[in-house]
């Protein structure tokens, strides 16, 4: 009896690790090719900058939102009703059947201010129930998705043009990908609540990124960022949770 239950043990751990690599099958690599080839997917001139977000579910479905920063004094307006994506005329996420053919108005973006960030898709991606994806992990080619966004400026008009590519990881990418979300996931078992950036770092390693927010027009500390693993802090600078992915404990 102990012996089977040894064995039930390994068994189970072993199909809890595999299901895990599997999730990785359900993301994409994803990157801005044109006009520069950008990982992070963001693009700037002197004048305007875009960044990009790919938007992720965890049924393996990817949308993409956009938001752009004004970096000159003047007002830019961002013209929708001619933007394209994918040869089709943009939609936003909360458009439905009913009135998804109503023009859209410029977007106004006042001097050194973002617009709103909207998730985009094609026309043809509005269902009668819903939206559909721009890519999903069903899709076993790569895809290239062309965006065109127009912006005006007093009479001039500049179409900008971008090409995000979707593609599908290799087996040994998605080896050295698990490999990383497991050592970052064990060494985060060592982190405790009540513990300082210090000693996080101390366990962790250095982290690759933080996370502040503006709270009554100061800028507040909240976390740190590692592969597969935020450490969220409390306004004592104690790790107050740790979450890894879609998991907080």
């Amino acid at each position: 009896m102990k012996t089977f239950f040894i064995f039930f043990l390994m068994v189970s751990s072993i199909c809890a690790s595999a299901q895990n690599r599997k999730d990785f099958y359900k993301e994409a690599k994803i990157s801005l090719t044109k006009p520069i080839q950008s990982d992070s997917l963001k693009y700037e001139d002197e004048k305007v900058s875009f960044n990009f977000f790919p938007i992720h579910d965890y049924d393996g479905y990817y949308y993409i939102e956009v938001e752009i920063t004004n970096k000159t004094d003047n007002r830019l307006y961002i013209e929708w009703e001619n933007a394209r994506i994918n040869g089709s005329k943009v939609v936003f996420s909360e458009d439905r059947k009913l009135f998804m053919n109503n023009k859209k108005e410029d977007e106004v973006v006042v001097g050194g201010e973002k617009s709103e960030k909207r998730k985009i898709l094609p026309i043809k991606n509005v269902g009668d129930n819903g939206i559909h994806a721009i890519f999903d992990d069903s899709q076993k080619m790569n895809m290239d998705i062309p965006i065109i966004i127009p912006i005006k400026r007093e009479d001039t008009i500049n179409d900008y043009k971008f090409t995000i590519s979707f593609s599908k990881y290799s087996e040994s990418e998605i080896d050295s990908m698990f490999a990383i979300k497991k050592k970052y996931y064990a060494l985060s078992k060592q982190v405790k609540k009540k513990m300082t950036l210090q000693q996080v770092v101390d366990i962790m390693g250095q982290y690759d990124d933080t996370v502040y927010m503006d709270v009554e027009g100061k800028r507040i500390f909240c976390a740190i960022v590692y592969p597969y693993v935020d450490i969220w802090f409390d306004q004592d600078g104690k790790v107050s949770s740790i979450q890894k992915d879609d998991f907080i404990r």
